[in-house]
């Protein structure tokens, strides 16, 4: 199995009443979620072999939930054996790294199944369909709703979010309905950067640390982009997309743009300041 490789990037403002809109595309593709159900084929540090009907994928788990669907909570140990079956779930704008064969850093990865609960994970919009078709909610009066910081959340605040559904029964029909015993709210999974997400290899220039990019946002679930011709790097979340110049230093979002205090490319990766990185993710997410 091939290791995987990390870069990294950061970012500052230039105006500090500097603020950012909104707004969510409730039919982007991107916002789905590809389910993979399949049997683990080989282990090693870090990650494991799982092979579907479709392909063979290496699953690189050091960024992912796990979830006993036995219980029906998250665990914090990452034990995988080989033989053992697991459901993964990975958004579709997740990036994909172009090893054969090929891998990726899921959101999700559900062990035991059909022990106890069954699972979706998806984006579910207003009117309680998921956005791949796959299960529609059509009632919450007895299910228990939480962020994944374990707070107890409303019947209102699942709509046009990212969810994990667990549920026991559903309907025959295409979608299947279903009243769920328990959601989790995925979108708080990385509302906040973390101490943790700054402990990847830095660099030091020009009497600032500066963290790799790259890293970072993708832990976030924002895909990066590279225009070689126009030298700039992308940045999209659902529906928003920002811009780095690499040329003017400059960090774009719709029409604002900030300044960059420190900007840096070494060996092929970007680096920013800790304050830059928080304060783009403030826009993004």
């Amino acid at each position: 199995m091939k290791k995987y490789f990390i870069l990294l990037l950061v970012l500052t403002m230039l105006f500090p009443s500097f603020t950012w809109a909104e707004e969510v595309k409730k039919e982007n593709k991107d916002f789905g979620y590809r389910k993979i159900v399949g049997e683990i084929k080989e282990v090693e540090d870090h990650g494991f072999l799982i092979k579907d009907d479709q392909e063979e994928i290496i699953i690189l788990y050091g960024g992912s939930k796990v979830l006993d669907l036995k219980t029906g909570e998250f665990v914090e140990e990452k034990t995988f054996e080989v033989g053992q079956e697991v459901l993964v779930f990975i958004r579709n704008n997740t990036p994909v790294l172009k090893s054969l064969p090929p891998q990726v850093n899921p959101q999700l990865i559900a062990i035991h199944p059909r022990e106890n609960y069954n699972v979706e994970m998806d984006f579910f919009k207003e009117d309680g369909e998921s956005l791949e078709n796959r299960l529609t909610i059509v009632g919450t009066e007895n299910t228990k709703i939480f962020d994944l910081n374990g707070k107890e959340k409303k019947g209102e605040d699942i709509k046009n979010q990212e969810l994990i559904v667990l549920y026991k029964i559903s309907t025959r029909s295409i979608p299947p309905q279903t009243n769920p015993e328990k959601i989790f709210i995925w979108k708080d999974i990385k509302a906040e950067l973390t101490e943790e997400d700054f402990q990847h290899p830095f660099l030091f220039g020009k009497a600032q640390k500066g963290f790799g990019l790259r890293t970072i946002f993708e832990s976030l679930g924002v895909k990066v982009t590279w225009n070689n011709d126009t030298r700039e790097i992308g940045l999209i979340q659902r529906e928003k997309e920002g811009v780095i110049s690499t040329k003017d230093k400059k960090f774009t979002l719709g029409e604002q743009s900030m300044a960059l205090d420190f900007f840096e490319i070494k060996d092929g990766t970007s680096y920013l300041t800790r304050e830059t990185i928080e304060k783009i993710w403030e826009g993004l997410r």
